[in-house]
């Protein structure tokens, strides 16, 4: 009996949760930044978002406590030349029992207009919205990677 218990406390402590509050449906984890450089206004941030047992949604919005602005970017390297274009709509998209996967060489979030660098060690909130699903705020951790 302890150990159910146990597991129901657990479970009652992750993430943001379905409407029975018994379990996360959508999870927001490893959100991450790269230290910036003394001058450079922008960063990419990194994290994995799954749905796991929520309705079909899709990332709506972003915005953070350290960017003027925070939208979606994909990096594309064709040869020797690395791009950003813009994403498609259907790549934020969290059908139930998908993710989104965003890491470096790939789809990202722009963090733009920082007010100052992005040290090691640093820790900032990144609140992503949904069509549907209630905002998940998140930290986003800088790491020297």
């Amino acid at each position: 009996m302890k150990r159910a218990l146990v597991l129901v406390a657990v479970l009652t402590g992750c993430g943001s949760y379905g409407g029975d509050n018994s379990v996360p449906d959508i999870v927001v984890t490893d959100a991450w930044t790269r230290p910036t450089p003394p001058g450079v206004a922008d960063a990419a941030i990194y994290v994995f978002v799954a749905n796991e047992w929520a309705p079909d949604d899709h990332i709506a919005g972003m915005s953070s406590d350290r960017c003027a602005t925070v939208i979606p970017h994909r990096t594309v390297i064709e040869g020797d030349v690395a791009s950003m274009p813009g994403i498609l709509g259907d790549e934020l998209a969290l059908p139930t029992d998908g993710e989104v996967v965003m890491e470096p060489n790939g789809l990202h979030l722009m963090c733009l207009g920082l007010g100052s660098p992005l040290e090691t060690g640093d820790e900032f909130t990144l609140e992503l919205t949904f069509d549907t699903h209630d905002p998940i705020e998140t930290t986003v951790q800088v790491l020297d990677r």
